[in-house]
């Protein structure tokens, strides 16, 4: 722990005004809005395929940074050093793993295995290296809090895209509700808004899973006019969804579950369906997932 403490207080002692901006800026790699926003384009407008394996693997790896950090229960640096962090927002609960960093290493390693191409590997393998870096600089992590959020990021992603592989081979999507099982119990432990937030957008992609693969049968694709006017109708409903609807109910857990979920409908269902209608998109061009 001593050596933890001598990291920490090394990597914050390097602060500036623009070493704040910058890593408070690459911390948000880990966010969900960024999140949100690569799935949403991946899915409508590049691939389906990866946008599910996408969110498959990154709200696995949510619910297993929630379940580790309530097994360890290691307290954050601020909690035992003197040191003024940043962005304190963001460091909801334990230490142990960090959820930014875990995050953001799984959206960069199913991109990374998506791309396959080596500047890519190099670019995302310095954003892991970066935005584990922000949560130390920021004072919310240890390192190895970041070490252990990298290396339990690729262990979920590669369970998570084995069990969407044997999905897909055994045309069987409700194969993947083998991560609901978990994220159930959760619901009964883990008294959380963070918890339930990503219990029901996995609950709503799982859904949307099934009735894509069973009914829609959505191809991403399509001319560049109508993939912006698909990215616009998308992103205008989620913020619907975020800003109008989310407000008018009642907050609690089961808000934060059911506004999720219905987002994460929204993305795989609800839009698909829109764009057939508006743009009157017949789906035969673009690549099937």
């Amino acid at each position: 722990m001593e050596l933890m403490q001598r990291i920490s207080e090394y990597v914050i002692s390097l602060r500036n005004p623009l070493f704040d901006w910058f890593f408070t800026l690459v911390t948000m790699l880990g966010e969900v809005v960024f999140f949100t926003l690569v799935v949403a384009i991946l899915y409508w407008c590049i691939d389906k395929d990866w946008g599910f394996r996408l969110g498959f693997a990154y709200l696995f790896s949510g619910l297993a940074n929630t379940w580790i950090k309530e097994i360890c229960r290691v307290p954050r640096p601020f909690e035992l050093l003197d040191i003024d962090p940043m962005r304190v927002e963001t460091a909801g609960g334990y230490s142990f793993p960090s959820g930014h960093t875990q995050q953001a290493s799984s959206l960069l390693i199913v991109l990374m295995e998506a791309i396959k191409k080596k500047w890519f590997y190099i670019l995302a393998s310095l954003l892991i290296i970066l935005v584990a870096l922000s949560r130390i600089y920021l004072g919310v992590h240890w390192a190895f809090d970041v070490v252990g959020g990298i290396i339990i990021a690729l262990l979920c992603v590669l369970l998570s895209n084995w069990l969407y592989s044997l999905s897909k081979a055994k045309k069987t999507p409700e194969i993947m509700g083998i991560m609901i099982i978990p994220l159930l119990v959760g619901l009964f432990i883990f008294k959380t808004s963070t918890y339930y937030t990503v219990g029901g957008t996995l609950t709503g992609l799982f859904i949307g899973y099934i009735l894509d693969t069973r009914f829609i049968k959505y191809k991403s694709g399509g001319p560049l006019l109508k993939q912006l006017a698909k990215c616009l109708i998308g992103i205008v409903g989620l913020l619907i969804i975020k800003l109008l609807v989310e407000p008018g109910l009642a907050e609690g857990l089961g808000t934060d579950f059911f506004v999720h979920g219905l987002l994460s409908i929204w993305l795989t269902v609800l839009a698909p369906l829109l764009f057939r209608l508006v743009l009157r998109d017949n789906q035969d061009t673009g690549a099937e997932g």
